[in-house]
């Protein structure tokens, strides 16, 4: 391949690429799934990182996180372990500047993929939403990560830490489903300027969590959900209008 490689489908409903060959196209996802796991082994490093793990060392951390600021615009996949080392860059230490070394390294290694954006997609709005579990070692609060695709293509992707300490893997996801709303109406909201047609399109919730659909799809509060913020409650408004779905959506997918 030459020039900047993509992930999709071309408008004929080709494979994106220089050829069509089923070696190249195992080749291809075989790269991906390597990057895939080297994420999740950075994720797991600057996890597991403290905020005074070793002496300080002369290196400039906090300038190369701003830098990468930058690259969040373009690349939310580093969103997560860049948000990690943000939160303890006040003292520099040689593990830190190793994980910023391989944030760098994975950007590196996949500078020439990218997304396809297909003409003829459709404008159906989703949301995937999903939430760690007390992940954080300060205040034990989780994170959620969220995707809004927009006739199957992602448009709108983030993590952040939630704004309150969940009770249960179940509160976490519904939390992170609501906040996955948010961000979907605030696309949607755009997507109307452009296509007028779209402002009353339903938005389709994909979760992977069946105790967090239940509190969705449920309009009475239980012994469970009782002491949950009435903020983030305003979800099972939506769902009961019908201007959004809750589906179960598989982990892997």
């Amino acid at each position: 391949m030459s020039g900047r490689r993509t992930v999709g489908t071309t408008p004929d409903g080709s494979q994106a690429g220089d050829t069509n060959s089923s070696e190249q196209i195992d080749s291809m996802r075989s790269e991906i799934s390597s990057l895939i796991q080297q994420m999740g082994q950075l994720v797991q490093l600057v996890g597991g990182l403290a905020a005074h793990d070793e002496s300080s060392v002369d290196k400039p951390v906090r300038e190369a996180i701003g830098c990468l600021m930058w690259l969040l615009f373009t690349r939310p996949d580093i969103a997560l372990p860049l948000n990690k080392l943000q939160k303890i860059a006040h003292s520099p230490t040689e593990r830190k500047w190793n994980a910023l070394v391989r944030i760098l390294s994975y950007l590196n290694e996949t500078k020439d993929l990218g997304i396809t954006y297909v003409r003829g997609s459709g404008l159906d709005l989703d949301v995937f939403v999903d939430s760690s579990y007390a992940d954080s070692t300060v205040d034990r609060r989780s994170t959620t990560g969220l995707a809004v695709t927009v006739g199957g293509t992602v448009v709108c992707a983030s993590t952040k830490t939630q704004p309150v300490t969940a009770q249960s893997t179940t509160e976490a996801e519904y939390i992170a489903a609501g906040e996955g709303v948010k961000e979907a109406l605030f696309v949607r909201g755009v997507l109307s300027f452009i296509a007028p047609e779209t402002s009353g399109a339903t938005i389709r919730v994909r979760e992977d969590n069946e105790g967090a659909l239940a509190l969705v799809q449920n309009p009475f509060s239980s012994a469970r959900s009782k002491h949950i913020d009435v903020r983030f409650h305003f979800i099972r408004e939506l769902f009961k209008a019908g201007k959004i779905t809750a589906d179960y959506v598989s982990t892997e997918e």
